[in-house]
């Protein structure tokens, strides 16, 4: 998740920069980040689809940002997924303490 951020951040100085190219790379990587999220997801667990779906929104969020060269769209995302990452953080150090 650190990553896909990692690429939304630059992706959005890029496209600030007018850099479209080295932009296109950036959220090109995010993007193949949530596609890999979305595609190793365990469909046995009620969450799955929600997780899916959210997946699924940061990819369409990341091309509307690539087709309008909308920073402002990539820097929406960035807190929802960061929100995500610092989720998923918790869980984890919750699902130790319970072991």
């Amino acid at each position: 998740m650190n990553e896909a951020l990692k690429n939304l951040h630059y992706g959005s100085i890029m496209l600030k920069d007018k850099n479209y190219a080295t932009a296109q790379k950036c959220t090109e990587k995010s993007k193949k980040i949530f596609s890999y999220l979305s595609s190793v997801l365990d469909w046995n667990y009620e969450v799955t689809n929600d997780l899916y779906q959210l997946y699924y929104f940061f990819n369409q969020q990341i091309i509307k940002a690539e087709v309008k060269r909308d920073a402002a769209v990539l820097d929406e995302l960035v807190p929802l997924v960061e929100k995500m990452r610092d989720t998923w953080e918790e869980a984890e150090k919750l699902s130790h303490m319970n072991k």
